[in-house]
């Protein structure tokens, strides 16, 4: 996290573990000073680092073996990904799939466009689904 934060004036304060997907992290950053921020982070970034080393983290074998593995564990999200621009490296399903499947809820990663998607797809009335958009903050919408 330091080399993404470090090109922004940024560096790590702290790091708090959270138990979202069975281990994630929480990194709060702060603006950076001349010594890249080290010497004012708290103790929670010394036993995070340690613990990286000591799990090989930066090891790129191993990296390539979790990556594959999060590749397996995420093809069921596949099943239902529906994308009118292919290319993307992912199975591509047709709108009619999605529609034909009538999921209670549809998540749309377009947060931009979403308004767009979700008049396409009630465009014939729709089938009482909810619609789950979680950026720019997390929102259903109902129609």
């Amino acid at each position: 996290m330091s080399r993404l934060a470090a090109p922004l004036g940024l560096a790590v304060a702290s790091v708090r573990q959270v138990p979202l997907f069975d281990g994630s992290l929480q990194v709060m950053l702060r603006h950076a000073d001349a010594d890249g921020g080290f010497e004012m982070a708290d103790p929670s970034v010394k036993v995070v680092l340690d613990d990286e080393a000591t799990g090989g983290v930066g090891d790129p074998d191993r990296l390539g073996g979790l990556h594959a593995a999060a590749l397996r564990s995420g093809t069921a999200l596949h099943d239902y990904l529906v994308d009118q621009i292919p290319g993307c490296g992912v199975p591509i399903r047709p709108v009619e799939d999605l529609r034909a499947a009538r999921p209670d809820t549809v998540l749309i990663l377009t947060w931009d466009i979403a308004d767009k998607v979700i008049s396409q797809l009630e465009a014939d009335g729709g089938w009482g689904a909810e619609y789950l958009v979680p950026m720019p903050a997390p929102h259903v919408i109902a129609r």
